[in-house]
């Protein structure tokens, strides 16, 4: 009961800290389809409006509204940034615009679906910027299949650079020279140009990746204001670590650029070298303790005050501060992974740089911590960012993960009651846990074909990653396309991640069916059983627990479901 008092306490701590925090701006998107037909409300009776967290770019937040008989739609969107690019998508239109707080308004013409390349009219905010960005988004895109990119086999960045930034001004001049944005209005020129340049620096980022090369020397410059200030990092042989795709502070987000930031992320994480040591300086450790341990003597806090500006640490100081850390392990285990990051990453890059990887720890342990550390993670990284569109970003991500907060509780509070290790819940919304470590792997797969026949199973292997968070999301959405009880579900975990993480995972996505926990021995037989070579991975029985296919399509894969369907349920 400990561990549930001190997640209660920590979300109060979150709800009542989040009120001082800056309020996000709201988009309304409202319009009407004209010419609906009855067909067509069938066919697509919603519209759906999507941007992306810069945090988290690979992840769309999404709006979807009903239609009303007559055609019309609204809905309602937060945005972080004063602008944001925003990707409106009915039926077979699919139409980039720029959403700012206030009114965007669209009227789309049902009976132009098929016959013009923008059957829609924006009206509102951005009204002109985004009626014009619509003409160039399709003129672009027809120029483009007539006029494609050359290629490059190079495997220089710098010579790479220098072939993506060819192809950039060629598109930019294409725009510039388009008769209709010869005066174009200044904000249409910095969302093209500002998504065009950003596409390079993502290709650039991702280049260096895949060949497994840093930024070259010819590439960094210095900044004007970290020059001025004095404060670029330094990097090997004293050169400053700033590059021509540094991190720009716009108030403009376009998908480009927040997946050049996520690019540049995944690039640090690749290619920065690994700390010497694996602890924090004792001064470190001393500032900790003083902001997070409350009961403490003023000799002990005199003490630390001391050590934590500089002062040198005796044995018994050394002990002292084992023992303060040890009355709350948990929580400064959890911000020392943080600290030890923050430290490795801030010897590489310039200020810009460490607050966005900075914010982005978060994200990158989001499928394999446990929600009590990211509420502890949360409340420690967020004042030690300088950006403001980060903090609200990352208020926007930790509010979405504390949604299922009371859920996520009483399924904790339920597997606390069973046999340890050895047990099968229901825990709500037709979501069954299930673990049997006491079982070998053999045993364990003949018990689950007995528990499922009777009708065709569908079974999912996933890992604790965005792969597999993005299968169990959408298994729901097939799971729900289908006549209940027609096709069992059943999802089976990695053995590695802890059994909170397990548990936390399955009840935010939702899905329905059996989840089964397994252990390495369980985990090494399946895997030699389907031929698994890859997570996540799927397998198809028909109702007498037979194969039907290893290998079988992912959730997602309409066009492997569409070939294996008659197979599944035999007329």
């Amino acid at each position: 009961m400990k561990l549930r008092w001190y997640f209660f306490s920590a979300l109060v701590l979150f709800l009542s800290t989040q009120n001082t925090y800056a309020q996000t701006d709201t988009l309304v998107v409202r319009g009407k389809i004209e010419n609906l037909t009855a067909r067509l409300y069938r066919q697509a009776p919603e519209v759906i409006v999507a941007r992306v967290n810069i945090l988290q770019p690979n992840h769309e937040i999404i709006r979807a509204a009903p239609l009303q008989p007559n055609g019309s739609f609204e809905l309602k969107m937060p945005l972080i940034f004063p602008k944001e690019e925003c990707y409106l998508t009915y039926n077979n239109v699919v139409m980039p615009f720029l959403g700012s707080k206030g009114i965007v308004e669209v009227t789309i013409y049902a009976d132009s679906l098929i016959k013009s390349d923008i059957p829609l009219r924006f009206a509102g905010v951005n009204a002109e910027v985004n009626n014009l960005h619509a003409q160039f988004y399709v003129q672009r895109k027809k120029w483009l299949e007539a006029n494609p990119a050359t290629t490059t086999n190079t495997t220089d960045p710098s010579k790479y650079w220098q072939h993506l930034d060819t192809e950039s001004n060629r598109q930019i001049e294409f725009f510039r020279a388009l008769p209709a944005f010869t005066k174009a209005p200044p904000l249409l020129e910095e969302w093209v140009v500002s998504s065009i340049e950003n596409t390079a620096k993502a290709q650039l980022y991702s280049f260096l990746q895949q060949t497994l090369q840093r930024v070259p020397n010819s590439l960094w410059v210095i900044s004007s204001t970290e020059a001025e200030q004095r404060t670029t990092r330094m990097g090997p042989q004293g050169k400053p670590i700033v590059t021509v795709a540094d991190l720009d502070q716009s108030s403009l987000l376009t998908f480009a650029r927040a997946d050049f930031f996520r690019q540049f992320s995944a690039h640090a994480q690749l290619t920065t070298p690994a700390l010497s040591v694996s602890s924090l300086p004792v001064s470190k450790v001393a500032s900790l303790i003083l902001t997070y341990i409350t009961n403490i003597t003023e000799e002990q806090k005199s003490k630390l005050l001391e050590i934590s500006q500089g002062g040198s640490a005796k044995t018994r100081d050394l002990t002292m501060l084992n023992n303060l850390f040890n009355k709350k392990r948990d929580t400064l285990e959890a911000i020392n992974t943080f600290e030890l990051e923050n430290r490795r990453y801030s010897f590489y890059f310039g200020d810009r740089g460490v607050d966005y990887l900075n914010a982005t720890f978060y994200v990158r342990h989001l499928y394999t911590a446990p929600i009590l550390n990211k509420m502890v993670w949360y409340q420690h990284i967020r004042p030690t960012l300088t950006s403001p569109y980060y903090q609200k970003s990352l208020d926007e991500l930790h509010h979405i993960e504390c949604n299922d907060s009371t859920a996520i509780n009483e399924a904790h509070d339920i597997v606390d009651l069973q046999t340890r290790g050895n047990f099968e819940a229901e825990v709500g919304n037709g979501i069954t846990l299930y673990q049997k470590i006491y079982m070998g792997g053999r045993e364990f797969w003949d018990e689950i074909k007995r528990k499922v026949r009777g009708a065709p199973t569908y079974l999912i292997f996933w890992t604790n990653d965005e792969y597999g968070m993005r299968a169990l999301a959408e298994a729901r959405q097939l799971e729900a396309s289908l006549p209940k009880g027609q096709l069992n579900f059943v999802y089976l975990s990695e053995y590695k991640e802890d059994n909170n993480v397990w548990v936390e995972n399955v009840i935010k996505r939702k899905s329905r069916g059996l989840h089964g926990k397994l252990t390495q021995d369980q985990n090494e037989f399946l895997e030699a059983e389907w031929e698994i070579t890859r997570a996540p991975y799927a397998v198809l029985l028909d109702a007498q627990g037979r194969y039907i296919k290893r290998d079988a399509p992912l959730p997602g894969d309409r066009e492997g479901w569409s070939k294996i369907w008659p197979k599944v349920f035999k007329r």
